[in-house]
């Protein structure tokens, strides 16, 4: 019997985050063998509500037509060849509940969001509160940059489950280690004005967890990095790197707060 290849689904808007969130998707999945689900949602207004609170029909097929122009419109002008998972999902509701719904019952791999940082950390780790990112189970990669993702950073820090992180690691990207440049970051939080960096002893036994699985599932030679300071310094220096991967922080933790900073993009795994 074929092997049923996986799936990732993307979230669009006719907007320039969602711009990057394809481009990403579309040659992150064609390096990962995956097929890629688009979903649009339309949130009606008031304006198409009876009495009751339901949508009148004829307004639902304007509003869903108008959704579909939208996304058809953004994927002819970003012209990007990607193995599609069928055709694009636009359905009208609540964002959360539809994504969630979508996720629940398509069995994906990975869900991919665009996001553009504003002038302040405030708006990111709203954008992490987000029903669909808390209930949902499949890894959420968030777009902020196109940058290589050939170069992987692992982040760690006291709270990561590290042998889970690793294992989620490998599960999506096993199959690359040997054309990816790995680097494995500890990061601590420091109230100072420049980083210091440390000697990997200094970070205990989290890197040692991560070297025993990485060494078991067959990655070798790994950059280790050992820093402590504050998030807005660190996240200054990871510019360079790539696709950050962690675990989804539990609450706004200084973990939260540095991702916040990042403009990498960003791979969050759940326990």
């Amino acid at each position: 019997m074929r092997k049923q290849m996986k799936k990732a689904l993307v979230y669009l808007d006719e907007d320039l985050p969602s711009s990057m969130a394809l481009r990403y998707a579309a040659a992150h999945t064609g390096q990962l063998g995956m097929a890629l689900q688009v979903i649009h949602v339309v949130e009606p207004s008031p304006r198409g509500r009876d009495d009751s609170g339901r949508v009148n029909r004829s307004w639902e097929k304007k509003l869903l037509a108008e959704g579909s122009d939208e996304v058809s419109r953004l994927v002819k002008t970003e012209n990007i060849a990607y193995v599609k998972a069928g055709e694009p999902k636009i359905v009208l509701g609540d964002k959360d509940t539809e994504t969630l719904q979508e996720l629940k019952g398509g069995s994906f791999a990975l869900y991919f969001e665009g996001f553009m940082n504003g002038t302040n950390n405030t708006g990111f780790l709203d954008f992490l509160d987000a029903k669909r990112f808390q209930e949902m189970s499949c890894p959420l990669l968030i777009v902020k940059n196109l940058v290589s993702h050939e170069n992987l950073l692992l982040l760690v820090d006291d709270e990561v489950d590290a042998e889970m992180v690793v294992s989620e690691l490998n599960r999506l990207y096993g199959g690359l280690k040997n054309t990816l440049n790995l680097t494995v970051l500890y990061y601590r939080y420091m109230n100072a004005k420049e980083l210091t960096f440390l000697e990997r002893k200094e970070a205990g036994h989290q890197l040692d967890i991560v070297d025993e699985q990485l060494d078991r599932l067959g990655w070798s030679d790994p950059e280790w990095m050992c820093m402590q300071g504050q998030p807005d310094k660190a996240a200054e220096y990871m510019r360079g790197y790539g696709l950050v991967v962690t675990v989804f922080p539990a609450g706004r933790n200084r973990r939260a707060e540095l991702l916040a900073c990042l403009t990498n993009p960003v791979l969050l795994v759940r326990k």
